[in-house]
Parts: C-alpha cells; sequence; structure tokens
C-alpha cells in the first residue's frame, strides 16, 4: 500500500508542476507590484525566495512569509504566485519560501529548514522595503501546519527541544492559516497520511514531540501569536479549523475563525485568489494581519 502511496505522491507532484505551468501561461501580472523569483539568500539548498512588493511604497513594508502547501508531500514556493501578488498589491512585502519534501525528509527536518530560512530572511527584509518588526506567516494546508509549529517553536524552549529544532529569532508577530492541516496525525481521505512513519519517523509515537502532535496541547497554545483561520464548507479538512479555533477559544487566544459557506475547495483562497469568495477571505486575512 505504501508503495502505491509514494507513486501516487509522484504522480501529484507532476500534476502541480503542469498546473503552475498552466496558470502562469495567463496569468497577468499587475503593473503596481514588483516580482523577483528565486532570490538567493543563503549557500543551502532551500536558501531561496520568491519576493513581491508595491513598486511604490511610503515607508517599511509589513512583512508576509508565505508556505505552501501539499500535504508536505508536494508543492512548490511559487505556487501561491496569485495569492502572493494580491498581498504585494495591498502593501505587503511578501517573502515565498522553499522547504524539502516528505518522504525524502522527515517533519523535523522541514522545520529546521523553516528556522534557517526565516533567518536568513532576518538578513534581506530591510534591503526590499519591509519592516523586520512586523513579520507575519501565511500558509495553507500543509503550510499551515509548517508556520503554526515554527511559531510555537519559537515560543517554546520545551517544543523546540522535542523537535530537535532550533527556533529562528525573525519575531513572528501573526499567523494567517489557511484550511490547515492542524491535527497531522488523524487519516484523512486522501491516503498520505497513512506517511505518518515518513512524517515523524519510526516509533514516533514514543518520542517527546508526539505529545505536541495535539495542536490543543496546552505548551502549543500558550506559544501561540494572534491567529486568523479560514475554511470553507468544501474544504475536506474543514473540522480541523473548527476544531482548532474552539481549542484558541477555550485557552482565551486571539484568533478570528473566517467560515465561508460556499462548497469552495480545500485551500481555496491561496490556490484561487482571484475568485469572490477568495478575495473576501483574503481582505479579512490582510485585516487582521495589519493590526
Amino acid at each position: 500500500m505504501l508503495q502505491a502511496i509514494y507513486k501516487d505522491i509522484l504522480k501529484k507532484r507532476q500534476y502541480w508542476k503542469e498546473w503552475e505551468e498552466q496558470r502562469d501561461a495567463k496569468f497577468v501580472f499587475p503593473d503596481s507590484v514588483l516580482y523577483l523569483p528565486d532570490v538567493r539568500i543563503g549557500d543551502g539548498e532551500f536558501d531561496w525566495v520568491d519576493v513581491y512588493r508595491p513598486k511604490e511604497s511610503g515607508g517599511a513594508l509589513p512583512v508576509a512569509v508565505n508556505i505552501h502547501g501539499g500535504g508536505l508531500v508536494m508543492g512548490t514556493k511559487h505556487q501561491n504566485l496569485g495569492l502572493c501578488m494580491f498581498l504585494a498589491e495591498r502593501g505587503f512585502l511578501v517573502l515565498a519560501v522553499e522547504y524539502p519534501l516528505v518522504p525524502e525528509v522527515t517533519v523535523y527536518e522541514q522545520l529546521r529548514v523553516m528556522a534557517r530560512v526565516l533567518d536568513l530572511l532576518g538578513t534581506v527584509i530591510a534591503e526590499h522595503g519591509g519592516d523586520p518588526g512586523r513579520i507575519s506567516l501565511t500558509g495553507d494546508s500543509a503550510g499551515a501546519f509548517l508556520a503554526l509549529y515554527t511559531a510555537a517553536i519559537q515560543k517554546s524552549r520545551a517544543i523546540s527541544q522535542a523537535a530537535g529544532v532550533e527556533p529562528c529569532t525573525l519575531p513572528i508577530q501573526r499567523l494567517g492559516l489557511s484550511s490547515g492541516l492542524f491535527y497531522s496525525t488523524r487519516v484523512e481521505s486522501n491516503g498520505i497520511f497513512l506517511l505518518r512513519n515518513s512524517f515523524f519517523g519510526k516509533g514516533w509515537r514514543k518520542q517527546d514531540f508526539a505529545q505536541y502532535l495535539n495542536p490543543e496541547h496546552e505548551e502549543l497554545l500558550e506559544a501561540l501569536p494572534p491567529c486568523f483561520l479560514s475554511t470553507s464548507e468544501g474544504d475536506f479538512l474543514k473540522s480541523h479549523t473548527l476544531r482548532f479555533a474552539k481549542a484558541l477559544a477555550r485557552h482565551g487566544k486571539e484568533h478570528v475563525l473566517w467560515k465561508v459557506p460556499d462548497k469552495v475547495e480545500h485551500a481555496f483562497n491561496a490556490l484561487y485568489p482571484e475568485w469572490e469568495a477568495s478575495r473576501a477571505t483574503n481582505e479579512a486575512m490582510i485585516s487582521f494581519l495589519r493590526e
């Protein structure tokens, strides 16, 4: 069964590559946005970033670091081109980052890459017109998972040590989480979550980090900055967002829950920002991130 899942992952990676190419062929780049793809920020394999910013600005810009989704097993930093353009049009410096994929690595290596890349971003934010003191992480699906744990690791030494990840020093102030993969150990309908040994390593249930894979753990909730959560009636991970929002509310954590009643698909506002439901969702997220 696992071999069949791996084969399916490879097919889906190719599908997403073709989807990006088809989208790019007809994408209209806004005149008001400067787009710099594949900016080198370090010497590592994943030390590249796509930069989006308004061509004209009246001062240092708020910063949104975008982390793509794809079930932790697929996707690229170029995937959310439209969303990143939208945020830049609204006055953000947007930095879209890359990370290695499961099963080639575990989640812990993904989190180490995220921490290192965020530290490297801290050295170039001012150069691109951003304000290093106004940093938000935005992520959809698996990108929301990585944003959530990156932020928690920064504030909780216990979670940092359990994951074996040194926290980044770039101050994360807010999270924008779309169709989040929050309950990562649950088996969902698309099957890839059967790869939990690949995600977390063999014997993961006995590891120190296992307790924090429940996002309702008090240590994790306490470590989080304010969160904007979005989902839709058609999101196959809708229950993750609704349940996690209740946990944040019980813990008294600042958050906004934005639920679209339409049956638009999973991660709609990241993948299809031109839709009416996506535009409304992203405008609400922008307002939250600016606070």
